[in-house]
């Protein structure tokens, strides 16, 4: 859905048409946000999971009832936090779609707080998990590597046992922490622009670099 709204936005600026043609599609608008806000979410619940993994490797596994709990909190956070967009989207024949809030204050305060919720407080919740996760492997592997030099028989079944947890946590960490940066490197300048113009610091409108910011 973040992807199909990238390219919905992009189609217009490369072309100067819109898709939103009707009230309906104006409302639809919101789902893109949802599952990205919710997208960016589940990044955090994932990150907690693996850190819990690296931290706490002999506690039990999260139960299946915990991860539907946080699934749907996830979703029901998302929604929370989109839906007033559905009572401000305002649709202009032949294809304008816009948010008509009530004052500029409510348009800042609202934008701010999506902004926190969907970019700003995720990114540096797992901007410290997955720093503090990278020390725990580090040090684990330090820990390994003495442990092989002086390995015996009756510690073998533990050595192998650590080294194997070691490597399938390492490969976890390296692939949501490539997932980290690509979502700080491409989100945070349209983030950053969005709000910027928001508050009126920033105007995107007309400018060639809007639509980069967009893909």
């Amino acid at each position: 859905m973040s992807l199909l709204l990238a390219a919905s936005l992009s189609y217009e600026w490369s072309t100067g048409e819109y898709w939103t043609v009707s009230a309906a599609l104006c409302k639809l608008t919101i789902l893109p946000r949802i599952f990205f806000t919710a997208g960016v979410l589940f990044m955090v619940v994932i990150s907690l999971i693996r850190y819990r993994a690296v931290f706490y490797p002999l506690r039990p596994a999260v139960s299946r009832w915990k991860l539907h709990l946080a699934s749907a909190t996830v979703y029901v956070v998302s929604l929370v936090s989109t839906i007033p967009l559905l009572f401000v989207l305002n649709f202009i024949t032949p294809d304008q779609c816009w948010e008509a809030w009530p004052s500029d204050t409510w348009n800042i305060t609202y934008t701010v707080t999506l902004f926190a919720i969907q970019f700003f407080i995720p990114v540096i919740i797992l901007g410290v998990v997955y720093w503090k996760i990278c020390r725990e492997l580090i040090k684990q592997g330090k820990i390994i590597k003495s442990m092989s030099t002086r390995i015996v028989d009756e510690g073998k079944k533990r050595y192998f046992f650590q080294t194997l947890a070691h490597h399938r946590n390492k490969r976890s960490f390296s692939i949501s922490f490539v997932i980290f940066v690509c979502l700080l490197v491409a989100g945070s300048p349209w983030q950053i622009a969005f709000t910027l113009e928001i508050i009126g610091v920033l105007d995107l409108n007309g400018h060639t670099y809007t639509g980069w910011l967009y893909m």
